[in-house]
């Protein structure tokens, strides 16, 4: 017996909503630096959780949603990757909970819609002071002096800053890596020459820490080893181009450095 009309168009309107849901969900951990064979399993389980079995293929610039009973498919644009290992975090407990039973359809809906809009989980003083830690790091190899742990702690937030304001204003990335390398670079030759610091090669790799795509080097590898070989291989490339962009930029500003001085 042929089912009514509008239960047709209930169950129709349903399953675009949990594409559409499961669609964003998979563009945000996709774009917060989660890898693709994570997405693809973590989307099945979303699938079944909802009754229904969605087929996942993601690659570095889409993502294919299909219903597999229906043929429903549901296509997102990938247009370009930010690293927020705690929304990837929150988007897994959101899911586990959805897989548990513990929220509904409409609250994992309105939770992938919050995560969406792009709030911050930290505040802004405490990402900087992060950054500033991180540039400490490298001192501790050669036990630099006090001096040299101060001056990378403000540089390296300053490091920080550059990029983040510099990302806002050029679209490719290695632009705003490459020129917030180029200034800290600089200042450290110009405050090394000053006096300020003991040993240039430390202080220069530990200003520079904030920019290093540690965390893109890493997911290329598990990308490589869990047999995804074309992501994998988009991850490395990209990370080894900002590498390059950071290496360019603090070429430049030590050559431009000694011929001025």
């Amino acid at each position: 017996m042929a089912k009514p009309l509008f239960q047709k168009l209930e169950e129709g309107m349903r399953e675009k909503d949990v594409l559409a849901a499961a669609g964003q969900f998979a563009y945000l951990m996709l774009t917060c630096g989660a890898e693709t064979g994570r997405v693809e399993s973590s989307i099945d389980y979303v699938g079944r959780a909802l009754g229904i079995p969605i087929i996942c293929h993601v690659t570095m610039t889409s993502i294919l949603l299909v219903n597999q009973d229906s043929g429903r498919s549901y296509v997102v644009k990938v247009p370009r990757y930010q690293v927020d290992l705690q929304m990837v975090h929150d988007l897994n407990h959101l899911s586990r909970q959805l897989v548990q039973g513990q929220v509904d359809f409409e609250g994992f809906q309105m939770e992938v819609e919050r995560l969406s809009q792009g709030v911050p989980h930290f505040p802004l003083w405490q990402q900087y002071l992060g950054a500033g830690f991180v540039s400490m790091a490298p001192n501790l190899v050669e036990l630099a002096p006090l001096s040299d742990f101060l001056l990378t702690f403000f540089l390296g937030i300053f490091a920080h800053f550059l990029n983040r304001e510099a990302s806002r204003f050029m679209v490719p990335p290695y632009l705003a890596v490459g020129l917030s390398a180029f200034v800290v670079a600089f200042l450290t030759n110009g405050f090394y020459h000053l006096g300020w610091g003991q040993t240039f090669e430390v202080l220069l790799i530990s200003s520079l820490m904030p920019l290093v795509p540690g965390v893109a080097l890493t997911n290329s590898l598990r990308e490589l080893l869990g047999g995804h070989t074309i992501s994998g291989l988009v991850r490395a490339v990209n990370a080894l181009l900002i590498a390059a962009s950071i290496g360019g930029g603090v070429m430049m500003a030590n050559l431009l450095f000694k011929a001025l001085v």
